[in-house]
């Protein structure tokens, strides 16, 4: 040490480590690196507590990271995982997962142009327990305009859309209505022929009294 409080630790050959020990008496203490300046004397620390084997960190007097035997926590001070993240996330660059993502929330977003999805199955409402109660949509925004939408509507157990947003018509009722429609082109034909049968043309002779 010095009059400034500098320590240095310097090593007699290229391959000699430099070491800062802190070494307690007993296991149930801690050891503290403590950063100060003219208003806190201890704004900044890191603190290694041998009672329970965790290391943590804070900046302005708040803990901001903590490990344990489970990994690094931010937000937590008991992280049970590898990384265990309480709080607001950004990440400005990529992110590769290699196993399953677990989502728990009401809205994900996608800010893609274009979503591609490898799987053959999109399940909506998914984990439903006993008797199903929400309809299942799927939503187009189209901006200044009405959305529009394709929905599972659970009141009525059918399939059905809507154009403008609010009206909802069933692929039943639009079934139906196609095949009513052709039901009555049928008995148009039909009549048309029919009264093609009873018409005369000029050139027929009407015999009989």
């Amino acid at each position: 040490t010095d009059a400034t409080s500098r320590i240095a630790a310097t090593g007699t050959t290229s391959v000699d480590d430099a070491i800062l020990r802190l070494q307690i008496g007993n296991g149930n203490a801690s050891g503290y690196i403590l950063f100060g300046d003219n208003v806190d004397d201890a704004i900044g620390t890191i603190r290694y507590n041998h009672e329970n084997d965790t290391m943590s960190f804070e900046t302005n007097d708040i803990e901001r990271l903590r490990m344990n035997d489970n990994g690094v926590g931010i937000g937590t001070q008991n992280p049970s995982a590898n990384l265990h993240v309480v709080g607001n996330t950004i990440i400005t660059k990529d992110l590769t997962v290699s196993g399953n993502l677990f989502v728990e929330g009401n809205t994900v977003t996608f800010n893609v142009a274009t979503l591609e999805v490898e799987d053959n199955e999109i399940i909506l409402n998914s984990n439903t327990v006993g008797a199903p109660v929400l309809n299942a949509s799927i939503t187009v925004d189209r901006g200044t305009s009405t959305n529009t939408f394709l929905r599972w509507n659970e009141n009525i157990d059918k399939w059905g859309w809507s154009d403008d947003g609010s009206s909802f018509y069933t692929f039943e009722t639009a079934l139906n209505a196609y095949s009513q429609a052709n039901n009555a082109y049928a008995q148009a034909n039909a009549a048309y022929a029919d009264s093609n049968t009873r018409v005369l043309k000029a050139s027929d002779i009407v015999t009989g009294k």
